[in-house]
């Protein structure tokens, strides 16, 4: 019974580092190839403004004005998707916030 204690006390108290640094590890090794991680934060903060604009669009104009005019404003990433992608953009016809952000982040993959 005391070296299963031992083991567990053992385990609590030095777990720690090995298990950061095998995360770190990880992490690096996964997330190194997305680019920075200063970049990805940029597009998302521009993917939430899109979104909220959207969202004042449709308090001020209505759904269907505001995807007009989400569209009219993403046009050349409208213009750069491929069919799949321009039936997901199509769908989102009730909800301009989505559609801006989906056209904001497929536009950036498409640079």
């Amino acid at each position: 019974m005391s070296t299963i204690l031992k083991i567990l006390v053992w385990i609590k108290s030095y777990v720690y580092i090995p298990l950061f640094a095998l995360v770190s590890i990880l992490a690096w090794v996964l997330f190194s190839r997305r680019g920075s991680p200063l970049a990805s934060t940029a597009l998302e903060l521009e993917a939430i403004r899109a979104g909220l604009e959207a969202k004042r669009l449709e308090a001020e104009r209505g759904t269907y004005e505001a995807f007009l005019a989400v569209r009219e404003t993403h046009r050349k990433a409208l213009a750069g998707l491929d069919e799949e992608q321009r039936k997901k953009a199509d769908a989102l016809i009730n909800a301009p916030e989505k559609l801006a952000r989906f056209l904001v982040r497929a536009g950036s993959t498409r640079r």
